[in-house]
């Protein structure tokens, strides 16, 4: 295989092109020939006697067409890998069919990583959110476990008392496809939903309502924002009243199967807010840093962020994303600067990770160590958390997407490590922090 490279006018884009010798290839053919002259039927042959001419001449270029098909990932890894070109994903392709006897040619276009300074987030400035679990917190989450734990009767209206609605809403624009599964709504229990409670007061079975309303509220939990308000259609399935007001009391824990009782259930609870408040904090403090960043970036511009990156496509070749310069026309501004904000925290975090703690701190053993260490935490989370890490070291999509996790947050604690960082309180109930017993 020869190799040639030519830097193109992007700054990170480059021309590949590959050559493979004919014989390679055709001896490649040759072999998936003869294999299918052994079991091949021709009319005006018998059967594993069709002649080898007459078949090369039949399925010859269909199978050097897969053959080429087959090896081009490979083919491009391994040039990569020689010309040492770290490959952030594909820009464009000119791949031919291959000719037999000839010297097989093709080339791609590809964009490489660029080199990540130490400057682009040493010293970075970030708000680090922090918040508590409140006795509030912990009440509200008994009463939600007890109001799923009642038994209803259904009723005909509903009233401005407390009621179990099942229901479907959808965007009012959209058809009936699109409503949502049924849920279960409670009236009367979430002081950010009153506004919403009036809207149903008085509805029937079958009902269909249109109201402006904040959709994301329907399953968070959390006060509706103006700003996200949109004209909302409402489709009533049920309407039920509590058989008896629920209770947070002894018999609730009783119910549950609670060893210990009321007071083992609160502290069960309370650990399960406090392990639901942490994780939605390091995405907050995520966010934080990625907007950082990307802010010190625009202003210094000392990264170029891969146009792949940020405009590819969903479909990609091999694991590298595909530049798609047609449909990149239906991506907003805001949506390319998400895009563009969370490739430049891979990228930083990916280079944090592999050159500051991998390389110089870790190692192999001591890194799949840590890992480790970090899984078996997160599956504390599980009712079976052996199970949950056999899942997820026995599964290869499960394993990357963890591990990507697992580079993240050691990459967040390098960056905290020489931060200026302030602190800003959090209400959780704001971002929607929904316990689930």
């Amino acid at each position: 295989m020869q190799v040639s490279v030519e830097k193109l006018a992007n700054p990170l884009e480059h021309k590949v092109t590959i050559s493979i010798p004919p014989d390679w290839i055709d001896s490649e053919v040759d072999k998936e020939v003869n294999e299918y002259m052994k079991n091949t039927t021709l009319p005006g042959f018998r059967p594993g006697k069709v002649p080898f001419k007459v078949m090369a001449q039949r399925y010859g270029q269909p199978l050097a067409n897969q053959i080429v098909q087959d090896n081009v990932p490979g083919w491009i890894h391994d040039a990569a890998k020689t010309k040492e070109l770290r490959i952030a994903g594909f820009t464009g392709f000119d791949i031919d069919l291959h000719t037999r006897g000839s010297m097989y040619e093709f080339s791609v276009s590809i964009e490489v990583f660029p080199e990540i300074p130490d400057s682009a987030y040493e010293n970075l400035p970030i708000v680090i959110s922090e918040s508590e679990v409140s006795e509030e917190q912990i009440q509200n989450s008994l009463m939600k476990i007890a109001v799923d734990q009642s038994e209803y009767d259904e009723i005909e209206v509903s009233d401005d008392g407390k009621q179990r609605l099942t229901l479907q809403y959808r965007l009012a624009e959209l058809t009936d496809e699109h409503f949502t599964q049924d849920m279960f709504y409670h009236t009367g229990l979430n002081p950010n939903m009153t506004q919403f409670d009036k809207v149903l007061e008085g509805v029937r079975s079958g009902d269909r309502i249109e109201t402006e309303f904040d959709p994301n509220s329907f399953m968070t939990g959390a006060a509706p924002s103006d700003e996200l308000k949109r004209s909302l259609l409402i489709l009533i399935h049920k309407v039920e009243k509590f058989r008896e007001d629920p209770q947070v009391d002894e018999a609730l824990a009783e119910k549950l199967g609670v060893e210990g009782g009321l007071e083992e259930l609160r502290k069960e609870v309370a650990a399960e807010l406090e392990r639901d408040m942490k994780e939605k904090l390091e995405g907050l403090n995520r966010l934080s840093i990625q907007e950082a960043l990307y802010k010190r970036n625009e202003e210094s511009r000392e990264i170029v962020i891969p146009r792949c990156m940020y405009l590819g496509e969903s479909r990609s070749f091999g694991p590298y994303p595909v530049l798609d310069e047609e449909n990149r026309l239906d991506l907003d501004e805001t949506e390319i600067e998400m895009r563009k904000k969370s490739s430049l925290f891979s990228m930083v975090a990916d280079h944090i990770y592999t050159d500051r703690i991998y390389n110089k701190d870790h190692g192999p053993e001591k890194d799949e160590e840590h890992f480790r260490e970090f899984l078996t935490e997160k599956a504390q989370e599980y009712e079976y958390p052996d199970q949950y890490v056999q899942y997820i070291l026995g599964n290869k999509y499960t394993y990357q997407n963890m591990k990507i996790t697992f580079i993240e947050k050691k990459a967040i604690q390098k960056i905290m490590e020489t931060a200026k960082s302030t602190t800003e309180h959090v209400d959780v109930y704001e971002y929607g922090l929904q316990p689930v017993y």
